[in-house]
């Protein structure tokens, strides 16, 4: 009877700490995996939030393919009791381990599945910009990656959580767009990014996002130039025996780079075999940088014919692999094969059409020079042995002058062809950097300029702020793409509107700018027929708008710009505050005023 009454008892404790702990699952197993998962280990049973948390902790440590397997389980039993909230949480848990396990396109596949559920959940919704940004990262969509993590890091601070995983969430968000702005090469906001992160997570006392952080940093003072600062920093790192197998293999194949610089090759080779021993025993290919560093490894060692055979032997290189290869090729005279290895860098790295340009150029002279002297010295040769075969020899001269002409030619055409391509792209970056995509009105930045090169013009001037009415809900009711099509109606119907369509442009968000050389009553009299004309003309299958507006009239030749465009800016705010849907004259300056009383 009494050992009854005491399995019940302990039945009654098990059930009452399983709660306990499955408690902030994300934030125990972020902590330490390896003690959460021995406790998850000695609770029995089929519970979906105990898979889950097995899965986090699995995860944790760098098991993936467990940690796949009870995440399966628990959206098993998730979608057999209709807990539709939680099985959204363990698809995104799933999207995640994707991630992990090298498989951008099959996470980008689960994200637009899952993506019309989440609308309602901001939490959710901010998870998801998350990891659709990191797999357009994977994916090197670089700049679809940046907006993506920056909306999820801004929702995460509009929820306003000040729990520690909200935090841990945030910092790991740093920690990506650094890495993010490391790869675009724009090191000072990579550097900036990272030590956010950092002091964040100082706070937190998080020991594994504090690895994450200094592996960053270390790549990224790699690609400064700086191997000192990288490998103090990974050293301090590798230094910690709880580091999990995963980062030091990941921390070990940067410090071969910094070795790599500093000149001790003999040290990068031992360093990489260790890497690739650990990656090995995760049961995961080695990265590919890690055979582009041996290489360099071996060639800074004199073992130059080992190292392109190993470069030679692999299916794919990296930028650094492929510039590699082609320098020890040209080293070794096979000028042919060096320029074939230089047209693939070029098509993987066309952002840099100088730099391109300027190694393509280098390898035709080499070539030129190459037959210029194997022509002269085989004459001097013909010339010594055999006077007789002089013909035969000016026939050859003469291929050889062909053959650079030719040569000479092709170099023309690609720098022809190239400074085409660089002249369109800079034409495409100036659309870009002077009119808004969405409108085609011209940009805050270029307006601007267009309004100052007529501001000292005599006669009057007068400008208006423009804003959507409810812009948040017409984006929260219809949809963002409803609120697009908000922005780019207006835009049209002020250049249909506007004097002027050179004086209109995007202010910001739902904010449209636009100067009229008018005084400000007149001004009124045209901003109020804009105003009637959105609020009635509707069109069909589109969200009803109505805007607000705010004019501003240059009082004196000595009123500044800036000035102007905040009264306009405040006139528009009192129009919102006096119910929207109307059109509101700005005062005169104060300072104009009291001159007047005076």
């Amino acid at each position: 009877m009494y050992r009854y009454l005491l399995l019940l008892l302990c039945w009654l404790a098990q059930v009452q700490a399983s709660p306990s702990l499955l408690q902030d699952a994300e934030w125990r197993a972020m902590r330490d995996p390896a003690s959460y998962l021995a406790q998850l280990n000695a609770v029995s049973g089929q519970d979906m939030e105990l898979f889950h948390a097995r899965s986090l902790a699995k995860a944790a440590q760098g098991d993936y393919r467990s940690a796949q397997l009870d995440n399966a389980r628990a959206r098993t039993l998730a979608a057999a009791h209709q807990e539709s909230t939680r099985l959204r949480d363990f698809e995104l848990q799933q999207v995640a381990l994707s991630l992990d396990t090298s498989a951008p396109d099959q996470a980008l596949t689960l994200l637009a599945r899952l993506k019309p559920a989440l609308q309602d959940n901001p939490a959710q919704l901010a998870q998801w910009h998350a990891l659709n940004g990191l797999a357009h990262y994977r994916t090197d969509q670089l700049q679809l990656a940046v907006a993506e993590l920056r909306s999820a890091f801004l929702l995460k601070r509009q929820l306003n959580q000040q729990s520690k995983l909200a935090q841990l969430q945030c910092v790991q968000l740093l920690i990506t767009l650094g890495d993010l702005y490391a790869d675009i090469g724009l090191h000072q906001q990579a550097e900036d990014h990272y030590l956010d992160a950092l002091q964040r997570n100082l706070r937190l006392d998080e020991p594994s996002s504090q690895a994450l952080i200094k592996t960053g940093m270390a790549r990224l003072y790699l690609d400064m130039g700086r191997p000192a600062r990288a490998r103090q920093l990974l050293d301090s790192q590798l230094a910690n025996p709880a580091l999990s197998p995963g980062r030091r293999a990941t921390m070990l194949g940067y410090l071969a780079q910094a070795l790599n610089a500093e000149g001790n090759g003999s040290a990068a080779l031992r360093t990489l075999d260790q890497a690739e021993a650990l990656y090995r025993q995760l049961g995961y290919p080695s990265p590919r940088h890690l055979l582009t560093t041996r290489a360099q490894a071996l060639s800074g060692q004199g073992e130059q014919g080992q190292a392109l055979a190993l470069l030679g032997h692999a299916q794919t290189l990296d930028l650094a692999g492929q510039r590699l290869r082609a320098d020890l090729l040209a080293r070794q005279g096979n000028y042919p094969a060096a320029y074939r290895a230089l047209q693939e860098h070029q098509a993987d790295y066309r952002r840099r059409f100088n730099r391109t340009l300027s190694e393509h150029t280098a390898a035709f002279q080499a070539q030129m020079d190459l037959a210029r002297s194997e022509g002269d010295n085989h004459r001097l040769v013909l010339e010594n042995e055999q006077r007789r075969q002089q013909l035969v020899h000016q026939q050859r001269t003469r291929n050889y002058q062909l053959i650079l002409v030719m040569l000479l030619l092709s170099a023309l055409l690609l720098l022809g062809i190239t400074t085409y391509r660089l002249h369109r792209s800079s034409r495409r970056l100036y659309r870009l950097a002077t009119f808004d995509q969405l409108t085609g009105l011209a940009n805050r930045h270029a307006l601007l300029e267009r309004i100052q090169r007529i501001w000292s013009r005599p006669g009057p001037l007068s400008l208006i702020i423009i804003d959507i009415d409810h812009f948040k809900q017409i984006n929260d009711q219809h949809g963002h793409s409803a609120g697009d099509a908000a922005i780019a109606r207006l835009g049209r119907l002020l250049g249909e509107w506007a004097p002027d369509r050179e004086l209109i442009g995007r202010w910001g968000g739902e904010e449209f700018l636009v100067a009229i050389p008018l005084p400000a009553t007149d001004c009124w009299h045209l901003a109020e027929a804009l105003r009637k004309r959105v609020a009635t003309e509707q069109q069909a299958g589109q969200a009803a708008m109505t805007i607000s507006l705010g004019i501003a009239s240059r009082e004196s030749e000595a009123e500044a710009l800036i000035p102007l465009i905040h009264r306009a800016d405040m006139a528009m705010y009192q129009a919102k505050r006096q119910g929207r849907n109307q059109t509101v004259m700005a005062a005169a300056p104060r300072i104009l005023a009291i001159r007047s009383l005076a």
